[in-house]
């Protein structure tokens, strides 16, 4: 059996730690081959000096002297709990103005702050006074006391609807920058502009891995760096070295690779957890059940027979399920991790010396041809591979396993991540813009420009669910009141329907429901349906109804709350009872929302209303599918003869996902929530709809006289350049 990893020597190593590392590469043995817990953050370290502290003194000088300041600094050197400190200490907020600093995940955002909070105050009820936080449907931050806030980047984007020039803070930090969200982006853009006319606003730019000096460039007035505007900080970050291992030939089966690569470090290798990289969610839980499923057979690898202790971590998990991977392992027992790209950036988890990298993250692209945004699985760029070999060697020099070659690594990689408002469906960003007052989206100083077509279809989108007008204008109702609410617009146009339909309280519901699935392979239900169909099945039976996944969701939790929000009910029922505890949250906080932004209530009158809205049922299931069909008429399709379906809207061919439950039936026709690309394309979230529906609730776009499809997009463009 031929080896799957390189012996010392027989390949010269090429890698980014050489400095640090012996980069050395042998045969490891014969093989075939995202609300992260607050109390997470106390398992750091409390008293270890941080890299970031060596370099205060010249943070303060650069801020104090420059309105941009770009920091470059590996994981684990203290940038993001301790930049805010030293601002913060050194005075920045006596002016009675506020420091803010943004994530990319709203997992890191409530972790950090709650561990900023302790740090400061030593109080486990600190939260919330001298240090929060703001995430989508969830704040816990004091206008008048807060002088340090952590938020995800789409709320500080959100917040700029009422307040365009952060005038609350003196200070905005941007963390983890090199991830390249679209929000990130955007900010950037907003904050080059509003420097222009607040000469008092200071800028951070922090990172592990980005283009320093692209950044430093667009911060540059006229780009001209005798302006001095913007510097850079460079703050080195790993204490230890890590060894980088390639694989001697591509593995066919990154999962089995994984496993096997495991096995053969908790066999040969000193004590140290492991931390596994996969793309998705349904994968990192097929791998902890078979770490699990074959515990005794691995613990008798050993001579002292340590067993692996085998936990996950992903967006959708539970709190204590989120918080085993943060504990230490029992004793006796070797902590395996296994995660998606939550644990690549901004958390950190004490005790990993191993790496196991199977190359692979779960990427959303979109297609501005057929108008589809994909979720995809895709190999990850070189920054996020060196990001995730950089979680091991914290506490001692660590080991990463590559589950590809020392080849694919230099030649096929990437260098960076794509940014994702290169490839990413532009409409939610557009729709921001707009309501920012930004109407000239082609001239907006973007980091890096979408395409042009891209830009077009956002703005055909928009024209289409009745964001902006013919003229690209953000129309008052509903464009403003869409803009506000904090959701996709999709979403948010079939919630604004729902007032005309009789239905708020179901679309909310629904809406809810379908927020607690956030990435697909989620569930509701404990049991996963790739690979425990049957009892999937069964467990969702009693709730099904012929409208489709949609209703059933709505039965769901219409049950739940029959039961009492009964816990004990959802164990009975197969049903994960924290995602119906978070449902029942998320539906509070969608019609506070909308109260807000639609009602004009706030406070008392705001809970007597939200109250109001979540008791009206309506058992019409016509009325909630139209309102629903409001949102989402462009993902209508129809079914053809080979049991396929065809998209009315790019005519692309896609199939019902194995989890839906129309999956076996096949209706005519269909709209459906999300698109993703496996080894199929295939849509889920599916609703029956009739054809004649789609022309009463869109006549503009499926009465072809007037359908805004024909419009030409480089007119689109013309408009926008010409303001």
């Amino acid at each position: 059996m031929s080896k799957l990893f390189l012996k010392p020597g027989e390949v010269s190593s090429r890698n980014q730690y050489q400095e640090q590392s012996s980069s050395r590469l042998f045969d490891i043995g014969e093989s075939s081959y995202d609300y992260e817990s607050t109390i997470a953050a106390s398992f750091l370290t409390r008293n270890t000096p941080l890299p970031i502290h060596n370099y205060k003194e010249a943070l303060l000088y650069a801020v104090k002297e420059y309105r941009t300041v770009v920091v470059v600094g590996e994981t684990g050197s203290g940038k993001t709990t301790q930049i805010p400190q030293f601002l913060f200490k050194a005075g920045w907020t006596d002016g009675g103005k506020g420091i803010v600093c943004t994530q990319p995940r709203r997992i890191a955002t409530t972790t950090v702050a709650a561990r900023v909070a302790e740090e400061l105050e030593s109080s486990k009820d600190a939260l919330g006074a001298l240090v929060g936080f703001a995430v989508r449907f969830d704040n816990c931050w004091d206008s008048e006391k807060t002088k340090i806030l952590y938020a995800t980047d789409g709320t500080l984007l959100r917040m700029m609807l009422s307040d365009p020039l952060l005038s609350k803070f003196q200070v905005v930090m941007l963390d983890e920058v090199h991830e390249r969200t679209v929000s990130t982006d955007i900010l950037c853009g907003l904050l080059k502009k509003i420097q222009r006319i607040r000469s008092d606003l200071r800028v951070i730019i922090s990172s592990a891995t980005v283009d320093a000096e692209k950044f430093r460039a667009f911060f540059e007035y006229s780009g001209d760096s005798s302006n001095n505007t913007a510097t850079i900080l460079s703050v080195e970050g790993r204490s230890f070295p890590v060894d980088i291992y390639y694989t001697t030939y591509p593995v066919q089966d990154y999962l089995q690779a994984a496993y096997e690569a495991t096995l053969n470090i908790h066999r040969n290798e000193q004590d140290g957890d492991v931390l596994i990289f996969v793309p998705s969610s349904e994968q990192v839980d097929y791998l902890v059940e078979r770490f699990q499923s074959n515990i005794f057979q691995i613990s008798s690898m050993r001579k002292d027979r340590k067993r692996l202790f085998c936990v996950p971590l992903y967006s959708g998990l539970s709190y204590k399920e989120q918080l085993a991977a943060f504990q230490p392992a029992p004793v006796n027992e070797r902590k395996v991790v296994v995660a998606t790209n939550i644990a690549e950036t901004s958390v950190t988890i004490q005790g990993i010396v191993f790496i196991v990298d199977t190359g692979f993250c779960r990427m959303r692209v979109y297609s501005p041809e057929t108008g589809m945004d994909l979720l995809s699985i895709q190999p990850i760029s070189r920054a996020s591979a060196d990001q995730r070999a950089g979680r091991a060697g914290r506490s001692r020099p660590g080991k990463c396993y590559r589950l590809y070659t020392e080849d694919s690594y230099y030649n096929i990689l990437r260098e960076s991540v794509v940014p994702e408002i290169c490839r990413t469906n532009l409409t939610s960003a557009i729709l921001q813009l707009k309501a920012i007052g930004i109407e000239n989206i082609m001239n907006f100083p973007f980091v890096d420009a979408p395409p042009a077509k891209s830009v077009a279809t956002a703005l055909e989108v928009l024209y289409a669910i009745d964001a902006i007008t013919e003229d690209g204008i953000l129309s008052e109702f509903p464009g403003m009141v869409m803009a506000d609410l904090p959701m996709e617009p999709f979403f948010a146009r079939a919630l604004i329907a729902a007032k005309d339909y009789e239905c708020t309280r179901e679309i909310i519901t629904i809406i809810a429901m379908l927020q607690v699935e956030q990435v697909p392979g989620d569930s509701v239900f404990k049991y996963s349906s790739s690979r425990e169909h049957k009892s999937f099945e069964a467990a969702r039976k009693p709730f099904g109804v012929a409208e489709g996944d949609l209703l059933t969701l709505l039965n769901i939790y219409d049950a739940f709350e029959h039961s009492g929000h009964s816990l004990r009910w959802c164990g009975n029922h197969g049903i994960v009872p924290s995602y119906m505890k978070k449902a029942r949250l998320l539906r509070r906080s969608i019609a506070l929302s909308l109260c807000n932004v639609m009602y004009g209530l706030y406070g008392a009158a705001a809970l007597s209303k939200a109250d109001e809205l979540l008791s009206q049922k309506n058992p019409d299931p016509s009325s909630i599918i139209k309102a629903l069909l409001k949102g989402f008429f462009m993902n209508s399709a129809v079914v053809q003869p080979d049991g396929s379906y065809l998209t009315l809207v790019g005519k692309k061919s896609v199939t019902i996902h194995p989890s839906s439950i129309l999956a076996s039936r096949l209706p005519k026709y269909v709209i459906y929530c999300e698109m993703i690309h496996l080894k199929r394309t295939y849509i889920r979230n599916i609703t029956v709809i009739e054809p004649q529906w789609l022309i009463q609730v869109a006549p503009h776009v499926f009465e072809r006289r007037k359908s805004p499809m024909e419009v030409k997009w480089k007119q689109f463009i013309s408009s926008e350049s010409s303001k």
